[in-house]
C-alpha cells in the first residue's frame, strides 16, 4: 500500500516543479515551452524596474520644475462672494458661486468655488495669475509624485505588456496543439489502435 502524502504541497512548490529545465519524464515539450515563457516573463519584469524607476526620476524632475514654473506666476489674493455658495446636487457637484477680487491694480468679477453653505459677503482665497485672472492652484508636491510614480508604473507595466502579449498568444497555440493531440490519441484510444 502507497503511504499517502501527510500534506499537499504549497503552490510555490508546484510552480518550482513546473520550471523547464527540471527533469520531470511527463513534461512535454510544449509545457517546457511554456515554463521558458514563463521564465522570460518573469525575466522581463525584474529587468523593466530600474528602467521604470529611472524613468520616473526623471519625469518627477520634468514635472516639479513645471510646477514651479507655473506656481511663480501664481499668488492668492482674498475674494468677497457676491451670493451665497450652493449646495452640491447630483448635476453640479463643484458649483461655483460669483465673487469679486482685486489684482494687478483691477477689479476682478468671477465664478470662484467657495465652501458649500458660505454666505454673501464672506472672504475666500483663491489663486490668481500674474493678469488677476482666477486659475486653479499650483500643483503640489505629493501630485508630482504621485504623477511621476504613475508614469513610472505606466513604464513598467508597457515594457511588460510587450513581451506578454506575443508570450501569451504564443502559449495560447501550444496548448491549442496539445489539446489537438490529446483529442486524436483518444480517438486512437476509443478506435482500438
Amino acid at each position: 500500500m502507497v503511504p499517502q502524502p501527510s500534506r499537499y504541497p504549497t503552490a510555490a512548490t508546484r510552480l518550482w516543479h513546473l520550471r523547464p529545465w527540471h527533469r520531470n519524464p511527463l513534461s512535454r515539450p510544449g509545457d517546457r515551452l511554456i515554463g521558458w515563457l514563463v521564465c522570460g516573463a518573469l525575466l522581463v519584469a525584474a529587468w523593466a524596474v530600474p528602467i521604470a524607476v529611472v524613468i520616473g526620476v526623471h519625469a518627477h524632475g520634468e514635472l516639479s520644475e513645471s510646477a514651479a514654473e507655473r506656481a511663480a506666476g501664481r499668488h492668492r489674493v482674498p475674494a468677497t462672494l457676491l451670493e451665497s455658495a450652493p449646495f452640491p446636487s447630483e448635476y453640479d457637484l463643484d458649483p461655483a458661486t460669483a465673487a469679486t477680487w482685486i489684482a494687478a491694480g483691477t477689479r476682478h468679477t468671477g465664478a470662484v468655488h467657495a465652501a458649500a453653505g458660505s454666505h454673501r459677503g464672506e472672504i475666500v482665497d483663491i489663486w490668481v495669475d500674474r493678469d488677476g485672472t482666477h486659475t486653479s492652484a499650483p500643483q503640489s508636491e505629493s501630485s508630482v509624485r504621485f504623477d511621476a510614480t504613475l508614469i513610472a508604473i505606466f513604464a513598467w507595466s508597457g515594457q511588460l505588456l510587450l513581451y506578454c502579449v506575443p508570450a501569451v498568444t504564443a502559449a495560447g497555440r501550444v496548448r491549442s496543439r496539445q489539446l489537438d493531440r490529446w483529442d486524436t490519441e483518444w480517438a486512437r484510444l476509443h478506435a482500438g489502435f
